[in-house]
């Protein structure tokens, strides 16, 4: 009995172990279930950023566009709060140089404004600046001088007045005697005195070839005389048109010892450099003109005048004074001088006769 027993026991503790044993093996497998999934879950949670990653830089990738506008339309306040002094002076650089590339600099600056003065219209009324050194009447004297046949009998001198005259050049000479005289002082606008214009009959004794101690009678001789300090002649320096007047001492060679005077008028174009003149006596006329015709209407009235003054022509004579008819008469050689080029003088040659002109600026009344 007691090995039945015992078998039986046996039995029973084996059914009841395997029973057991069926129950434990389930309950381990179902404690093992969450075990093994959760080692899925970490990997899934490992595996769902790797995913997660290119989504979400898909998801950023495709809004891009969008906080670029943001940004792009943002960035003008932020440049106005980061710098306005920036802004600030753009509005007044257009106003001075609307180019900011032809913009001067600082030291170019005088530059740029120094060109605007020569294109100002005041030009045309601007006064000629003044010679830049001036002489006293004693040393411009010293300057003039007399026609070479002239010069054995006569001298220049300055009278009380201040007025160029003419005297005998030997104080005690018996053979010689000025029996009639005319002379012209020229001074500028400034009262420098510049030169003269005139004429002198002078008797001459005549010797004897055989006996210089006899004398045969008298031969009058005239000169027509004319001078200006060099240093004083240039052109006019003005824009404007000036206006000279004055006389010619003149006479025929036919009648050499009847001086004539006629009056003189005379322009100066500044703005083309160039002088026109005529002369009237009485029904006679005389033109000075660049070209010799006959037909005043075809003449050229304007002639040039260089840089340093001179100016010349012919003179057309026009007889009745009706300008209808004229022929070429001599020519006329002369130029401007005095600290404004306010003094014409010259000389002229027709032919039969000849004469000296002598002219200042007419003084516009006040």
């Amino acid at each position: 009995m007691n090995k039945i027993t015992k078998l039986s026991l046996s039995l029973i503790t084996s059914l009841v172990l395997s029973a057991c044993g069926g129950s434990g093996g389930g309950s381990s497998q179902s404690q093992a279930a969450p075990i093994n999934s959760a080692p899925t879950e970490k990997a899934q949670e490992k595996q769902a950023p790797k995913q997660a990653l290119p989504n979400t830089q898909k998801e950023e990738a495709q809004p891009e566009p969008m906080p670029k506008e943001s940004e792009e339309s943002a960035l003008p306040p932020v440049k106005e709060q980061e710098n306005p002094t920036d802004k600030a002076p753009l509005p007044k650089e257009p106003e001075a140089h609307p180019n900011p590339e032809q913009a001067p600099s600082p030291s170019q600056g005088n530059e740029d404004i120094k060109p605007e003065k020569p294109v100002k219209p005041m030009v045309e009324d601007r006064q000629p600046e003044p010679m830049p050194q001036s002489y006293n009447d004693q040393e411009v004297l010293k300057e003039l001088s007399l026609d070479h046949e002239a010069q054995p009998y006569l001298t220049l001198t300055l009278n009380d007045d201040k007025k160029v005259a003419l005297a005998l050049a030997k104080a005690d000479d018996k053979l010689n005697h000025i029996t009639r005289d005319k002379v012209e002082t020229l001074r500028d606008s400034q009262g420098n005195l510049v030169g003269y214009y005139g004429y002198a009959l002078v008797n001459h004794l005549k010797q004897n070839e055989d006996e210089p101690d006899k004398f045969e009678g008298l031969a009058p001789k005239d000169y027509y005389l004319f001078s200006a300090d060099e240093r004083q002649k240039h052109r006019p320096e003005t824009q404007a048109t000036l206006h000279y007047e004055g006389k010619m001492f003149y006479r025929y060679n036919e009648d050499n010892l009847t001086p004539k005077t006629a009056e003189v008028f005379a322009q100066y174009k500044g703005e083309n450099k160039t002088a026109s003149m005529w002369i009237k006596d009485g029904a006679n006329r005389w033109y000075l003109t660049e070209n010799r015709v006959g037909n005043l209407k075809a003449a050229q009235r304007e002639v040039d005048v260089s840089e340093d003054g001179v100016f010349s022509g012919h003179l057309l004579h026009d007889k009745t004074g009706e300008a209808t008819k004229v022929t070429p008469d001599g020519n006329f050689v002369g130029g401007f001088y005095g600290s404004q080029g306010d003094v014409l003088v010259g000389e002229a040659n027709g032919l039969n006769w000849k004469g000296v002109v002598g002219a200042t600026v007419k003084q516009e009344e006040k």
